[in-house]
């Protein structure tokens, strides 16, 4: 099993949920109206912060008590992408892509640089990366980000935000490789889009305030009856148009 919470609370919102949950791979979209809650719970899920309250066993470690060594060996497991894809100013953007690599793995530059752009085109991303990430758009440094989360071979991935607009055609390319690459993995993600919702997950989590709500599939989600669900809906019709 990859995550297993249980009784599980993040940190910094009193009276969050209590989660009790199992994911051994593929996608689960974390959604709701408090993106920021969502957030929260992926961070607590990712490990990037122990839970306030219960139990959370992530790849088989208990989080609770990780000895730091274990903690730094785990992160090499785990990409983590935060809200906006920072990247480090100063660093073209292959040598951002290059860099995990060349710090875990102390391989040669020139095969570094040969993974890192093939793992970009896969994910659509056409330049040589010789710029710096201020000169690429929103789209580019998200591929970026996510290039760089993935280039070690993780076994999970975490998107604390997919920003891309459902109409835009490059789209495709990312959104054909994270269902390539969820077959094999796990991938988590907050998003309030429903298009990449419907065509990326096969968990979904409902997440409102004081109570979170699993389904198992995208069907599941739009048929439910739960009042916090369909009210969630109802306020997304324009965005349900577009499939």
């Amino acid at each position: 099993m990859m995550i297993e919470a249980r009784a599980a609370r993040p940190r910094n919102h009193e009276g969050a949920a209590a989660l009790d949950w199992s994911f051994d791979g593929g996608a689960c979209v974390l959604i709701g109206p408090d993106r920021s809650l969502c957030r929260d719970y992926l961070r607590m899920l990712g490990g990037v912060e122990p839970p306030a309250e219960g139990r959370l066993q992530l790849l088989g470690h208990d989080m609770r008590d990780l000895p730091i060594e274990q903690w730094r060996e785990l992160r090499t497991e785990v990409g983590f992408v935060t809200h906006g894809a920072p990247l480090l100013s100063v660093l073209n953007a292959l040598d951002n892509v290059m860099l995990p690599l060349l710090y875990h793995q102390r391989i040669h530059r020139e095969q570094a640089r040969v993974q890192a752009l093939a793992l970009l085109r896969e994910l659509g991303f056409e330049d040589e990366g010789s710029r710096l990430p201020a000169y690429y758009s929103e789209l580019q440094r998200l591929q970026l980000a996510i290039a760089r989360s993935l280039v070690l071979e993780p076994r999970l991935l975490m998107l604390e935000s997919l920003p891309i607009d459902p109409e835009c055609p490059e789209r495709e390319p990312m959104l054909a490789f994270l269902r390539q690459w969820k077959a094999d993995a796990g991938l988590l993600l907050v998003t309030g889009n429903l298009y990449f919702t419907k065509h990326l997950a096969d968990a979904i989590l409902f997440v409102d305030g004081d109570s979170i709500t699993a389904f198992d599939s995208w069907q599941r989600f739009i048929d439910s009856d739960v009042e916090a669900v369909r009210g969630y809906l109802n306020r997304r019709r324009e965005q349900m148009q577009i499939f």
